[in-house]
This record gives C-alpha cells, sequence and structure tokens, in this order.
C-alpha cells in the first residue's frame, strides 16, 4: 500500500484526455495535428504536403521469426518499404549510436531507441532512420521532423521542474524525491540527444487481433532473436524529402547516409487480455513493475498473482526486460482505482525505462529514468479508474505523466489538482 502523501496529493502534471494508440498510426504529422483543439500548447513540426500512407501490419499470424515480426509490428510516423535498406554503400556520413543497443519486442507495446551521430553535418539534421531485420525483405522508413525531439524536452523540463519544486516542499517524501530525480535525468538524456544531433524512433510491437490469443507465440517469457539494422539519412535544414517515392533529393549521396549499425532485437512472449502492463529497460540492472488493485492488492515479484486474476507472468532480473502484468481476456478486472508503478531494484548505473499499458480498449506508453539515488521506491506511472466505459486518463497523476511528442501533439496539458490516495 501507498502511503497517503500530501505534497504528491497536489503534484499538478497533467494530460486532459487519454491518448488512443491508433490515432497516430502511419499518418503524417500534419493529420496528426489538424484535430489538436489547444492552439498555442505545442508548437509541432510540419512536413509540407507530404502524407504517409497508412501501414497496415500483420494482426493474426503467428509470429514466429524475423520475417513474421516484421510483418507485424510497425513504427510511429513511418512508412514500410519492399527490398533493401536503399543506401548507396560506401556510406560517409557520421556513423551513429544506437541507445539502447538492445531491445525486447513483446504484443501490445512499445520500444524506443535514440539514433545518436557521433557529428553533426553542417546545415543538415537526421529527417530519416531506416530500420530492417536482417534478411527480410522489407524495411522501415521513421519520418523525423525537425522539432519533435526538441518539443519533447520542452515538456520534459515543465514536469522536471515542478517535480523538483514538490520534492523541495517536502524533503522527507522519499516517493517525490524519486519522481523528481527520474524526471530530471529523463531531461537531461533528452537534452543530450538533441544536442549530439539524434533522433529517438518508436517502435509499436505486434497488436493481435481479437480472434487470437497473442501473436509472438511460446510461453510466458519464451524469446527469439531477430538482429536488426539501423542507419540514418540526412536532410538539409528546413526541408523534408517525400521519403514516399521512389527516390528522393540526395537518396544516392553517399555523404548524407550513415554507415549501418547493428541492433540487438529479441522478441518475447507474454501474457495479454483484458489489463495488459508492459516494462522494458535499457541497462543490466533489475526493475521491477507493480500493480495496486483498488482493494490494495500488491502484485509484484514477491507476489505474483491476485484473487481477482492479475498475473505477473515475465519477470526480468538481469536487464532490458520484459516485466509483464495481466489479466486474462475472461477475466474482468475490479472495478476501481488501479496504480502502476516501476522500482529501481538493484544495479549500479541509471536505466531509461518504458512502460505500455493497454486497457478500456485504449494504450498509453510511458517513459522515464531511474537513478541509483532512489533504489526500493515505488516511482508512479500511471493511476486509472477501471470500469465500465473506462479511460487511461491519470485521473489520480504523479509528475510521470509525461506524453510523449505524439500525444502532446493531440492533447492540452494543464495543471489540475490531484489526489494520490493509499
Amino acid at each position: 500500500m501507498k502511503k497517503n502523501n500530501s505534497a504528491l496529493r497536489t503534484l499538478a502534471v497533467a494530460v486532459s484526455a487519454a491518448f488512443l494508440l491508433s490515432a497516430c498510426d502511419e499518418v503524417s504529422l500534419k493529420e496528426q495535428y489538424a484535430g489538436d483543439d489547444c492552439a498555442g500548447a505545442f508548437t509541432p513540426t510540419d512536413p509540407g504536403t507530404v502524407v504517409l500512407p497508412p501501414d497496415s501490419p500483420d494482426t493474426t499470424t503467428p509470429v514466429v521469426d524475423a520475417t513474421t515480426l516484421s510483418a507485424a509490428i510497425s513504427f510511429l510516423q513511418a512508412v514500410r518499404v519492399s527490398g533493401a535498406i536503399p543506401t548507396p554503400g560506401a556510406e560517409a556520413a557520421p556513423a551513429i549510436t544506437i541507445n539502447p543497443s538492445s531491445i525486447r519486442i513483446t504484443d501490445n507495446s512499445q520500444v524506443e531507441f535514440d539514433v545518436v551521430p557521433d557529428s553533426i553535418v553542417a546545415g543538415h539534421y537526421i529527417g530519416a532512420v531506416f530500420f530492417q531485420f536482417d534478411g527480410v525483405g522489407e524495411h522501415f522508413i521513421s519520418v523525423i521532423g525537425e522539432a519533435d525531439l526538441a518539443a519533447v524536452l520542452a515538456a520534459e523540463n515543465a514536469a522536471a521542474a515542478e517535480a523538483e519544486a514538490a520534492a523541495a516542499a517536502s524533503p522527507a517524501d522519499a516517493q517525490l524525491a524519486a519522481m523528481a530525480a527520474s524526471l530530471t535525468a529523463q531531461a537531461a538524456a533528452t537534452a543530450a540527444v538533441l544536442a549530439a544531433g539524434g533522433v529517438r524512433v518508436t517502435l509499436i510491437g505486434p497488436d493481435p487481433d481479437a480472434s487470437v490469443d497473442a501473436l509472438i507465440q511460446g510461453a510466458s517469457g519464451d524469446a527469439f532473436a531477430a538482429p536488426a539494422t539501423v542507419q540514418a539519412f540526412w536532410v538539409p535544414t528546413g526541408t523534408q524529402p517525400d521519403f514516399t517515392a521512389a527516390t528522393w533529393a540526395g537518396s544516392t549521396d553517399p555523404a548524407l547516409w550513415s554507415p549501418p549499425a547493428a541492433l540487438a532485437t529479441e522478441a518475447v512472449a507474454v501474457g495479454s487480455g483484458s489489463f495488459q502492463a508492459t516494462l522494458t529497460w535499457d541497462q543490466p540492472v533489475d526493475v521491477d513493475l507493480h500493480l495496486t488493485e483498488p482493494d490494495g492488492t500488491h502484485v509484484y515479484y514477491g507476489s505474483r498473482t491476485s484473487d481477482s486474476g492479475a498475473q505477473l507472468d515475465v519477470d526480468d532480473t538481469d536487464g532490458f526486460g520484459p516485466e509483464n502484468i495481466f489479466y486474462p481476456a475472461d477475466v474482468v478486472p475490479p472495478s476501481g482505482l488501479f496504480q502502476v508503478d516501476v522500482v529501481y531494484y538493484a544495479g549500479s548505473v541509471e536505466t531509461g525505462y518504458t512502460v505500455t499499458i493497454n486497457a478500456c480498449n485504449s494504450s498509453r506508453t510511458f517513459r522515464g529514468i531511474l537513478t541509483t539515488a532512489n533504489p526500493g521506491v515505488q516511482v508512479p506511472v500511471l493511476d486509472f479508474n477501471f470500469g465500465p466505459a473506462c479511460t487511461l486518463d491519470n485521473v489520480l497523476t504523479g509528475a510521470l505523466d509525461e506524453p510523449s511528442v505524439w500525444e502532446q501533439a493531440l492533447l492540452c496539458t494543464e495543471s489540475i489538482a490531484t489526489a494520490r490516495e493509499n
């Protein structure tokens, strides 16, 4: 049970509505922002008249290898293209580093990775990131807007400042201190990526059709390797090519292509159903996922099931995840307030984390950084009310309710009085 914390109860960082992942699947930034009724809240990048075609990932074929995995995944703001990455060879742009160097993909979740160049091409920015599973006959082009990561950083800085102020007002509160440390570290990491000319890419895991239980096959925790190759393409500042064309300005210029970089990728089978929360992280440390049910029942590594049907089916202790808590499809979770938290359990370095929550016919993804300064402290991710016609609105919010840039484009942020009860 969490303690009743008056400072945390008034921490005011929130979003006004839940974000439905399907609203942003493979459409242009311009289309995404067209529905934004919060004028002036954020200033998104306008990519001009280029509209990416909608993607149609496979939602029914069992995922058993790299080819079926490629068919089942998608990316935010990307296009799927047949054939190999169309590099001209002899790439001469700066080399890139992928962080994390290893990712785990599960059904119904998202993972993010940063692409950071060794140096910046003068007068250019990374306008696209190319991704291909090795040996698979298709690739993805993730189209990057010039100002996207800057918008993320602005939101993270604002959240960090508010959390730090709340922690300073209650210096004895370990949970507030952990939240402030997490948000401050997250903003610093994003700033470092931005300063280096890097970008952030979001991969969306397989989304099983209602007619199938799971796409990634196997018992919970079973995995297979699907190594991938990543390359960056540099675009002149103030422009954005039409990456849906067979060729585009500069596409045959080796000086605008980074050399190939390897990304270790695994697909991991996990349970899913009427509720699913999945945690991954980016360092070889031990991070834990916690769920508190409306009656106070606590599901975590020390108590892996609940009388109402929740199950922690995957508990990773040596790095990267996943950890997964779910209710089977034929089990209806109890109505009331659910609390999802993460805990830095053991390790010697800070780690970024991503939590994707699927419930209430919608999906939300949260990310942050856990530091070594607050081991064992439950850091809030999302509080929401489950029940008929529910949403994933963070009705009792903590400072970790940071919408991604894609959410920011569709949602207003506002300060509200909040409460996080026992």
